[in-house]
């Protein structure tokens, strides 16, 4: 089995289990000082000099966002160590939607730190029905949050899912399993329980079979199904994540 560096890290630091990974500890082991502020422009930063470096985070964003923040910064100081960045919201945490390769590097640097593969793995493809429920189960053991988890989902339970980000008027993002051959549609449709809780007040919505051109585009897709559930982000964002086991729909 091989390690990424965010692994090789956490196994160097005797961290082995999801609630030994203590990010601080990680962070003072590489000559890095870790401050919590309000900040105004940005959501974290790093300024680095030599072989040290100081992290400021914004301490309004929660723990789960706070950590990954953190993470991102170590991130940076990984890969782009003595350089300086000040990274908005829409850098960190930003899945497939991020464009710059810089802050695309440090996002998967951190996702390896708070939810690295080599203990994540397991507990995910244990995971006998996919849901949001489960997904909550494994956030919660990690303190990432539940969209960070869905990702890893995708990447390793033996079932194709799908996560989707959507904001009112425009699809943010999207990471689907591979093996998933349909397109996904850009616009979210009407008729999906996940509209409702992007333009309603509803938190989330249940775990429901829908027709799958709500999702999808492609002759015939209506014929077939998906399971749907989604949750809300912020007042304007809603992430929805499918299940996909009708074999017309895979590759």
């Amino acid at each position: 089995m091989s390690f990424s560096p965010a692994e090789m890290l956490l196994l160097e630091l005797g961290m082995l289990a999801p609630r030994d990974i203590e990010l601080e500890e990680v962070a003072a082991s590489r000559d890095v000082t870790v401050r919590y502020r309000n900040l105004v422009s940005c959501e974290a930063r790093i300024i680095g000099r030599g072989d040290t470096a100081v992290v400021t985070i914004d301490r309004r964003r929660g723990l789960h966002r706070a950590r990954f923040s953190l993470a991102h910064e170590l991130g940076h100081w990984h890969h782009h160590r003595g350089q300086s960045f000040v990274c908005r919201p829409e850098d960190i945490g930003g899945g497939p939607r991020i464009a710059n390769q810089v802050e695309k590097v440090a996002d998967g640097y951190a996702a390896d730190l708070v939810l690295p593969p080599f203990m994540v793995k397991a507990p995910i493809s244990e995971v006998r029905t996919p849901s949001l429920e489960a997904v909550r189960t494994v956030a919660n053991d990690f303190r990432v949050s539940i969209t960070a988890t869905a990702l890893r989902f995708v990447q390793y339970h033996p079932t194709p899912l799908a996560v989707i980000c959507h904001a009112q008027g425009r699809r943010k993002w999207a990471k689907a399993n591979p093996r998933i051959a349909r397109r996904l549609r850009d616009e979210l449709d009407d008729r999906s329980p996940a509209f409702d809780v992007l333009y309603g007040e509803a938190k989330s919505s249940r775990r429901v079979r829908v027709k799958a051109d709500y999702w999808f585009d492609g002759h015939w897709v209506d014929r077939y199904d998906v399971v749907e559930e989604s949750y809300r982000v912020t007042d304007d964002e809603i992430v929805a994540l499918l299940v996909v086991e009708e074999s017309a729909l895979l590759s």
